[in-house]
């Protein structure tokens, strides 16, 4: 037998075999992979609807692709026991998965919503899943261990007080609930007829009773409702209301005049106020100023009422600047129905006693934006003002550094003014050292002896100030000597004249070799001399480019005319043209010698 025979057998053996080991492989790999599914049960959330979302991971061990986890059961309240006595088909809930794509993977199952049939009342939920696969493996039944409570109840409520029909109101009343739930209570929200007026959030657990002091005089005399909203801490927020209608009656009260926001300290604050009763037969009782002075209180009975209008008038004495004056009115009438009177978001009132002038100074600013180094940096203010000025500052950083502040000097004072206004004026000259190119930042603030402020800071950018350089030429150089042409690995030398006002702290020789860049420091040799060599390392042909640049201390730059030359051959004699015709004329007067030779050489 050959070796190509053998070689066809060998082929065939091949071709014949391969399937059947593949077949073969593949039912060993799927008689492996037939292992149940571990399931782990990750959260358990409570819906708004009162059903339970289940989130697990299942792993299936041996996974391929023709074995998968299919189904996924959810059951409540049932013992494992009697799970495998009905054989899994008592879920309560059933989920189809399509075919993975991973050995382990998340998802999750919906229970059905626990308000309806059996599950009307609120429970305590034991929760039991199992995994199955499309070849009916099942995992083991895995338990959540904690019970979900499911709250479907809505709070109980009750009014502890108002507790009669139509019962009177006035003063500060307690409006006071009482409320259970099976859960916590998230929200306890107090209405007047259809107003929200307080709020209770996030109660302290296990809380059941619940109050607002209701400061009736503020709503018109007559039959309002009071309505309780009470919202448990579910994920459904279960809601209850009450409401229990009451008359609200007593006195009432009204300005004659407006509060001013502010009395002159100078000025006292008088309250013009009139009184009116809910009742023909009722008359006013007494009248009490409840009042603090800067936070120290007291009470001012008031005797003198116009009993036929019931007007009447108190005035404060005048306080020094800055004082608060606090307050509030109590009035009773003869059947004790009292109210006690706030302003309208029912605070107390409350006054300052300010200075009498109440504008704020007009200030000017007026500076150089750009000095040079050395000279003296300053700052003017023109203040135009009705009182005196207590303090003209000028706030200030250097270059980005820390804030500093200082006053500024009254320099003149201008007689005053047709409008009662005063012109003042202001200077600040820096004494620190400013170097060059430093930036000077500052703002000012001037501030009344009327406590008004006005603070100038250029729209939140502040003023700047900068400092250049006394110099602002660039450096004047003229070249002394340059080569006329240039010669391949030549020694050049260019030599220039600088003249400049500043110090100068760089001098530079620049070349270019066909776009290549090269640069040579220069040296003085003479007080405005200044010399540089290098080594022309270039070819024939190449193009070259030499300038000079110069530098101030002050960043000022000077750059000479660039000069440009081609390098030229350093061989005197033949030109390479030239050459080239002789070589050719050469082979032309050789090559006749060379074939007449070979032609007239002797055969073997």
């Amino acid at each position: 037998m050959n070796w190509r025979s053998k070689k066809l057998i060998t082929l065939a053996i091949i071709v014949l075999v391969l399937p059947f080991v593949t077949f073969i492989s593949l039912q060993m790999k799927n008689a492996a992979a037939e292992e149940p599914p571990a399931v782990t049960i990750i959260d358990v959330v409570i819906n708004p609807d009162y059903s339970l979302e289940v989130n697990v991971e299942i792993t299936l061990p041996g996974f391929n692709y023709d074995y998968y986890t299919e189904t996924l059961q959810l059951y409540l309240n049932q013992s494992i026991a009697t799970i495998l006595a009905n054989d899994y088909s008592t879920a309560n809930a059933s989920k189809t998965l399509t075919r993975q794509d991973d050995e382990t993977f998340a998802t999750n199952i919906l229970s059905p919503i626990l308000t309806q049939g059996s599950h009307d009342d609120s429970a305590y939920y034991n929760i039991t899943v199992v995994a199955i696969t499309n070849t009916d493996i099942k995992s083991t039944p895995t338990e959540w261990g904690k019970y979900v409570f499911i709250d479907t109840e809505l709070p109980v409520m009750s009014f502890l007080k108002p507790n009669s029909p139509l019962e009177k109101v006035w003063g500060i009343y307690p409006v006071t609930v009482e409320v259970f739930d099976d859960s916590n209570l998230s929200l306890i929200e107090f209405y007047i007829d259809s107003d929200l007026r307080y709020s209770i959030t996030a109660p302290t657990p296990g809380q059941t009773h619940f109050k607002w002091n209701w400061i009736c005089s503020a709503d018109s005399r007559g039959q309002h409702t009071i309505k309780v909203k009470a919202v448990d801490d579910t994920p459904a927020k279960n809601t209850e209301e009450i409401a229990f209608t009451v008359e609200v009656v007593g006195p009432e009260f009204a300005y004659r005049e407006s509060v001013p926001p502010t009395i002159d300290f100078n000025d006292t604050l008088t309250l013009n106020a009139t009184m009116l009763v809910s009742n023909a037969t009722l008359s006013i009782d007494t009248v009490i100023l409840h009042y603090a002075i800067d936070g120290v209180w007291t009470n001012y009975t008031i005797a003198d009422i116009n009993l036929d209008n019931y007007l009447f008038n108190f005035s404060f004495p005048t306080y020094p600047i800055g004082t608060n004056i606090t307050w509030e009115f109590i009035v009773n009438n003869t059947e004790g129905q009292y109210h006690v009177f706030r302003d309208k978001n029912l605070k107390y009132w409350s006054v300052f006693s300010v200075h009498w002038d109440h504008w704020k100074p007009t200030v000017k600013v007026f500076y150089d934006k750009q000095l040079t180094v050395g000279e003296i940096v300053g700052v003017n203010v023109n203040v135009t003002e009705q009182s005196d000025v207590d303090k003209c500052l000028i706030y200030y950083r250097i270059s980005d550094g820390s804030w500093k502040s200082d006053n500024m000097t009254l320099t003149q004072v201008a007689p005053p003014q047709p409008k009662n206004e005063t012109w003042l004026y202001f200077g600040y000259n820096f004494t620190e050292t400013l170097e060059v190119f430093s930036q000077l930042q500052f703002y000012v603030w001037v501030n009344d002896s009327g406590g008004n402020v006005r603070q100038l800071d250029n729209n939140n950018d502040y003023y700047t100030i900068t400092i250049i350089p006394d110099d602002l030429l660039a450096p004047n150089i003229t070249i002394l000597s340059i080569p006329e042409t240039l010669k391949a690995y030549q020694n050049v030398t260019v030599t220039v004249q600088i003249e400049d006002a500043s110090n100068l702290t760089s001098v530079k020789l620049y070349y270019t070799i066909n776009g290549e860049q090269f640069s040579v420091a220069m040296q003085k040799t003479d007080v405005n001399t200044w010399s540089a060599s290098f080594i022309l390392r270039a070819s024939t042909g190449d193009k070259v480019k030499i300038w000079v640049e110069a530098t101030d201390e002050y960043y000022n730059t000077g750059i000479t005319t660039v000069h440009q030359f081609d390098v030229v051959s350093n061989k005197e004699g033949i030109k390479h043209n030239n050459f080239l015709i002789l070589l050719m004329l050469l082979v032309l007067l050789i090559a006749p010698i060379v074939v007449s030779l070979l032609i007239i050489r002797p055969q073997k």
